[in-house]
């Protein structure tokens, strides 16, 4: 096995491992027009049978912008650290191919070592928050190159600083790609404030606030939304995370939120739910 890529660990789960199936899967998805100026996404990561359509049809929008790069922000689902972790893998494989590691952005982040910065292969070998996001890339990009960020734990000064050295990686040729799903609800996630089996159109509501505040760029709203409601979203730090970055790096964006749905439509299982919202930046003049 070579240690210099990060194999798939969730192909054939989450996503079709055969890539003829899996581009035939993603073909019949509808998608919207294009949209120039696109800087950023933040799209879901579950199993494509749940989050496909809202991802794809998020994603989809940038499809005619050129990037050299794409700066993955993900969860960190089964290890706990305060921060961002890294991987020394020089690529990653899909069932499209394998997509290459931007190395020069990778040991910038690298340099900028401190107890928020860490290098450890160990999170990323599992975890499926980065690895269920690049067949789309691979599907709408080729073999852009990828930087995968893990997103730990973040309160206000560590968002500041980590925004503040991931501020230089916002170059005019990078897309950023925010992997996050919405709010986890039923008795295994601990979190029924709406009893259970939930009315959909609550928890519906529920994640578009959030995602309103995401879309608006609100830190402090999405703070405060958070605090207030204990909204299990997954996708938090890795949304504030890049809030913090094009505040620090001056980006003007408008976001506006293309989805919000979860997997109940699917499953038709209203005690065990998962939200998803796609949300789209775009590059404005101020």
């Amino acid at each position: 096995m070579d240690t210099n890529v990060r194999a798939a660990a969730v192909a054939g789960t989450f996503y079709g491992a055969e890539p003829g199936m899996l581009r035939y899967q993603l073909n019949q998805i509808r998608i919207p027009d294009p949209v120039k100026g696109i800087h950023g996404c933040m799209i879901p990561h579950a199993g494509y049978v749940f989050s496909m359509p809202t991802a794809l049809r998020t994603l989809a929008a940038a499809r005619e912008n050129r990037y050299s790069r794409a700066v993955i922000i993900g969860p960190s689902h089964r290890y706990a650290f305060n921060g961002i972790c890294l991987a020394d893998y020089k690529s990653w494989a899909t069932p499209f191919g394998n997509m290459e590691v931007d190395e020069e952005g990778a040991e910038y982040l690298k340099s900028s070592v401190s107890e928020t910065v860490h290098i450890d292969n160990t999170p990323h070998i599992q975890e499926h928050s980065i690895e269920v996001e690049l067949p789309l890339l691979h599907y709408f990009f080729g073999k852009i190159k990828i930087l995968p960020v893990l997103a730990g734990q973040l309160n206000c000064n560590i968002a500041d600083a980590l925004g503040a050295v991931m501020s230089k990686l916002d170059t005019p040729d990078t897309l950023w790609i925010i992997s996050g799903d919405f709010t986890h609800y039923g008795k295994s996630f601990g979190y029924t404030p709406f009893g259970v089996p939930v009315e959909q159109a609550k928890l519906n509501a529920l994640d578009r606030e959030a995602a309103e505040h995401i879309a608006k760029c609100d830190f402090a709203g999405l703070t405060e939304f958070i605090n207030r409601t204990q909204a299990t979203i997954c996708g938090v730090n890795p949304a504030a995370l890049y809030l913090k970055t094009i505040a620090n790096s001056g980006t003007a964006v408008e976001g506006n939120v293309t989805a919000v749905t979860d997997s109940g439509k699917v499953s038709r299982d209203l005690s065990h739910v998962v939200g998803y919202a796609g949300i789209t930046f775009r590059k404005i003049n101020k």
